[in-house]
């Protein structure tokens, strides 16, 4: 069986309650492999932690979702960062962020081992590990992946507060896009990232920079997700319905439902592939958003088997 490495950020998400906020294991790279590991593959997570209370919350939390924490690295000086997600009546997320010189973006490229990636495995990153000494981390992780034969997958997961500037943001996604050999955007990062008068012509664009790119997927919330192929040729798929109830961590699931497939040879990067692909990520997502928390919220295989529009 082939691991599905995500390299990032594992942070707490403070999410609301009604006396106040309620600290659970978050991040996009780690709940990615939360997602990857509930349906039975092998999710493994390679980041830093920090020292104090928060950090101790995130390696149990870690470990009870059945993330491999094998490259995982400590620092013990340092602070865990908060992102506070505040939730409207529809179940949309506003973040607020406690990020500065924190674990997260302390990974450094010696932290990652030369040996954490063989041939098959998937290597997952997204966009908030591409500023600091991260940034070298993934740097590495990525040569490493290229040298052995893995699969590279990026999910830009664009969050502009957390960068000095939109063009800070753009410029250093648009440095990693020609790496991956499968891009996430959302339609409004597909917007950001490319100009065009329809988002087929966008799409067009960022596959330009994508160079290396194979399937290119722009979800699009309540109203699906299309996959392109290099030859822009695309396939649609609408989203089950669901009683919405916190979308923390949607785009993650999407994403890692269809990294679980890939890393277990279920599906290969074509069109043909994503007609399955974004269904089982769809109905993955229906359940995931119907229920409270992110990575606790992941679903299982035999839940999405069972699950009914």
């Amino acid at each position: 069986m082939s691991k599905v490495l995500c390299i990032g950020e594992c942070l707490v998400d403070m999410m609301p309650s009604k006396n106040g906020y309620v600290p659970n294991a978050g991040g996009a790279p780690c709940n990615v492999c939360a997602c990857v590991a509930s349906l039975g593959g092998d999710g493994a997570y390679l980041g830093k932690l920090g020292g104090d209370e928060y950090a101790d919350l995130l390696l149990e939390q870690i470990k009870s979702a059945g993330i491999d924490t094998r490259y995982i690295v400590f620092d013990k000086s340092l602070k865990t960062a908060l992102a506070f997600v505040d939730i409207d009546e529809n179940g949309d997320r506003k973040f607020r962020f406690e990020r500065e010189n924190t674990a997260d973006l302390n990974l450094s490229a010696d932290d990652v081992k030369d040996d954490c990636l063989q041939k098959g495995d998937v290597l997952h990153f997204c966009s908030l590990g591409l500023a600091g000494k991260s940034k070298s981390a993934h740097e590495k992780a990525i040569k490493l992946a290229i040298e052995n034969g893995a699969t590279i997958s990026f999910d830009v997961n664009v969050r502009e507060n957390l960068w000095n500037s939109v063009q800070e943001c753009v410029i250093a996604i648009r440095e990693f896009l020609p790496f991956a050999d499968i891009v996430k955007v959302s339609s409004e990062e597909l917007d950001l990232l490319s100009q065009g008068k329809t988002d087929d012509e966008k799409a067009k664009n960022l596959l330009s920079v994508a160079s290396n790119c194979k399937i290119l997927i722009v979800t699009k919330g309540a109203y699906g997700a299309v996959a392109y192929d290099r030859k822009l040729c695309k396939i649609s798929q609408e989203a089950y319905k669901a009683k919405v109830v916190n979308t923390t961590g949607a785009g993650d699931c999407f994403i890692g439902s269809i990294l679980y497939l890939l890393s277990q040879g279920i599906i290969t990067l074509n069109l043909n592939s994503m007609a399955y692909a974004l269904d089982f990520a769809s109905r993955a997502c229906a359940i995931q958003i119907s229920r409270d928390g992110s990575m606790t919220a992941m679903p299982t295989k035999a839940e999405i088997a069972a699950f009914k529009d």
